[in-house]
């Protein structure tokens, strides 16, 4: 009975992951960085892939002719461009929500830790979030205006790359660790 019971909880936890990745990684585009609008960096997006797929592209969707999918993407572009730092945070935790949920359904924990998904909502929109706005900010200036290398180049690639992974990955780590230890601490 226990093994029948893990067999229904498995399937349960794919159906929630297929109902709730696959269309959004459908809808993600393949981005091509760009210095965007005067309130920061911003990601545009030339073609949604699905709309590509259908010959139409981005602009469609905005206009309502691309579909639900289309539709979405292009509100949620449209509010990056507005409210650039509450609509990461906003994405931060839904996906920190989201992975949370998905990580105890795969534990097989008997309750829900409500307050553990809470703590590691609070560290991604409090921390995570602002901090990686700020570090991106800081790469894409300093690689971009000072250094000159371009998005594109291979040489703008590597020293972006550089950056992120030896400043800013071992910061955001031992941040979120150090962080989450305190939220959980106070909670």
């Amino acid at each position: 009975a226990s093994s029948r019971s893990t067999t229904r909880r498995y399937m349960s936890l794919r159906r929630v992951i297929v109902l709730l990745l696959v269309p959004l990684a459908a809808s993600l585009p393949c981005q091509r960085p760009s210095l965007g609008s005067h309130k920061g960096l911003v990601h545009r997006v030339p073609r949604c892939p699905i709309a590509a797929l259908r010959g139409g592209s981005a602009s469609a969707a905005e206009d309502g002719g691309g579909g639900i999918v289309q539709s979405q993407w292009a509100r949620y572009m449209r509010a990056l461009d507005d409210n650039p730092l509450r609509t990461k945070m906003a994405t931060g935790a839904v996906l920190a929500a989201t992975g949370d949920l998905i990580a105890q359904l795969l534990e097989g924990s008997t309750s829900f830790a409500l307050r553990r998904l809470l703590n590691l909502v609070a560290v991604n929109v409090l921390y995570v979030t602002p901090f990686l706005c700020a570090t991106y900010a800081a790469n894409e200036w300093a690689v971009g205006s000072k250094l000159r290398l371009g998005a594109g180049s291979t040489a703008g690639t590597a020293a972006r790359l550089i950056f992120d992974q030896f400043v800013n990955a071992p910061i955001v780590v031992l941040g979120f660790f150090c962080s989450f230890g305190l939220v959980s601490a106070l909670s």
